[in-house]
């Protein structure tokens, strides 16, 4: 059958197969309240002979209000007395739905924390994927006609069990489809699912790129960070001869290893002269000229991802560009849908209730467009879990609420008393590069406290130096209009900022976060980093860096 038949039926296969999930979905939709009570009725079943549902008599949890008064206001920390205990192998701590494994979380640049990961959370997932992916594809069929791509990271570290003998690791994105659907989707996948268990980033990503390439009717590209795929295009070329020579010849030999056999494709001359004409063409056009037929590219698109998810459509411009909405281990809290302007709430995948500036907690169906919140779910495995993600309302969709993420509540960096959050650095580095001109390929400010007053340092690429000294007075101008910072500064508890040029800062930002734990297609971008110890990983003389880069300071007056 050709390639572009076989799509199609398995596709076609796929989406009939969540079609009623998509359906149940809208029917929430227009009463959330009701479909909230639903479904915390039924995780209130699950988890009443619990641990948890026994120290906090959940089974007379019925009503959603019943669910404020049962629990206080939980997050990691109080959740660890429970996570302990299912570490330690012990059964129905958290609810009666057996621990599948424990999944590290990749929230910033904090170590990792581990999830238990369950069916019903997997279901959970899979309930807000499904009116996704069926809106994908009845408005846009043509992408049910060719391979996708779905976000793959590297195992790198080899598995792993807790002192209980839960294992501990990563879910392939497609575990959350379903059997049938994991099935379905997965025989159309670009790149197999054995690429993930590849052990070194170079062979990741050589065997990601093979795939890749060979595949020209590429429909569909999924991934979370943007930078994850840029990063992917800018290994392109270092990989170029090799890659040409597997193809040519049918194996799979990365650069870093021994061929990897069970890895290769059959011959395809094509697609080798395809990838020699696009190295030969300007950088800009080696998306556009490997993958002419891609419809979409699904990322991120909101908050510190913005900037790089513009630059991923600037690589990719012969696709549409939709956010992913907001999507954490811990929750599926969002999703979009075609034609309406902000992301939906997943109605039917977890409780949810939002946290305003007062600290008053609202249900789905109380919130009002224009304010922001923090998420706080309770998911059958989490109760009442501050999640630390800020978002602000929209709208609605038939009576459901639309929402934007916004940053971090986490996002603080805070040693003499400045107190300086995340989304506003966000928001005062954009508005200088605005009125400058310039769109930084990778900027993240963070504090280093080595030596004399903490020094905050502008790691930044893309930006001509002459332009540095104008960029960073426009930057700080912007972080002075938070006074607590403005007051460090004219005391000189925090020196001048300084502008850090850096190579491969999305790359190497990326590499920074994976060796602490986190999944590396997982890692968020961000504007600014609590931790102090970027300078080593960003510019550090280590054997992995083709080049030192120098440290330029420019003086700002107060």
């Amino acid at each position: 059958m050709p390639e572009r038949a076989r799509a199609a039926l398995a596709n076609g296969l796929w989406a009939a197969s969540l079609a009623a999930d998509a359906r149940a979905f809208h029917h929430a939709c227009a009463d959330p309240q009701a479909s909230q009570e639903r479904l915390l009725r039924r995780q209130m079943r699950c988890a009443a002979s619990s641990a948890i549902g026994r120290d906090f008599d959940l089974a007379r949890v019925t009503r959603l209000i019943d669910l404020q008064h049962a629990l206080p206001l939980g997050d990691h920390a109080s959740h660890i007395p429970y996570l302990e205990r299912v570490e330690a192998g012990e059964p129905n701590v958290l609810g009666n739905d057996p621990v599948l494994a424990l999944e590290p979380t990749s929230g910033s640049t904090a170590g990792a924390k581990r999830i238990p990961t369950t069916r019903g959370l997997r279901r959970a997932f899979g309930r807000a994927i499904a009116p996704w992916i069926v809106d994908l594809f009845r408005h846009d069929p043509l992408l049910m006609t060719g391979p996708a791509y779905w976000s793959l990271s590297p195992a790198l570290q080899r598995a792993s069990h807790s002192a209980g003998g839960v294992p501990i690791g990563f879910d392939a994105d497609t575990a959350y489809l379903g059997r049938v659907g994991a099935a379905l989707a997965g025989s159309v996948l670009a790149v197999p699912d054995g690429v993930r268990a590849l052990r070194t980033t170079d062979a990741f990503r050589h065997a990601s790129l093979l795939h890749l390439v060979a595949s020209a009717r590429l429909r569909l590209l999924s991934v979370w960070n943007p930078s994850f795929f840029t990063i992917l295009l800018d290994a392109l070329p270092a990989h170029a001869e090799r890659l040409a020579h597997d193809l040519e010849r049918g194996t799979c030999t990365p650069l870093d290893g021994a061929p990897l056999a069970a890895l290769a494709r059959p011959p395809d001359r094509a697609a080798a002269t395809r990838l020699r004409a696009a190295l030969r063409g300007e950088p800009t056009d080696v998306g556009r000229t490997l993958w002419p037929w891609l419809r979409l590219a699904s990322c991120w698109t909101d908050a510190a991802a913005e900037r790089p998810a513009r630059e991923l459509s600037r690589r990719l411009p012969q696709a549409s560009l939709q956010g992913k909405g907001l999507i954490a281990t811990e929750a599926f809290v969002t999703l979009p849908l075609h034609g309406v302007a902000a992301p939906v709430l997943a109605l039917r995948s977890h409780v949810f209730e939002f946290l305003d500036a007062s600290g008053t907690c609202s249900f789905a169906h109380q919130l009002e467009p224009g304010a922001t919140y923090e998420v706080v779910v309770t998911t059958g495995v989490l109760y009442r879990y501050r999640l630390g993600d800020m978002v602000r309302v929209e709208g609605h969709h038939r009576h459901a609420p639309t929402m934007r993420f916004l940053g971090r509540t986490a996002g603080i960096s805070d040693h003499v008393g400045e107190k300086l959050h995340e989304p506003h650095v966000r928001d005062a580095l954009d508005r200088a590069c605005r009125a400058l001109g310039v769109e930084p390929r990778f900027a993240l400010l963070a504090c280093d406290t080595r030596e004399g007053p903490p020094t905050y340092r502008l790691y930044l690429e893309g930006v001509s130096p002459e332009r540095h000294a104008a960029l960073l007075a426009a930057f700080e101008q912007g972080l002075s209009s938070n006074p607590h910072y403005a007051y460090a500064r004219a005391l000189g508890q925090l020196g001048a900022p300084r502008v850090v040029p850096v190579t491969d800062g999305a790359a190497r930002f990326e590499a920074a976060a994976a060796a602490r734990g986190l999944r590396r297609g997982d890692v968020k971008p961000s504007a600014l980093s609590a931790a102090t110890d970027w300078y080593e990983a960003l510019c550090g003389a280590d054997s992995d860096r083709a080049h030192a880069v120098r440290d330029v300071a420019h003086d700002v007056a107060s």
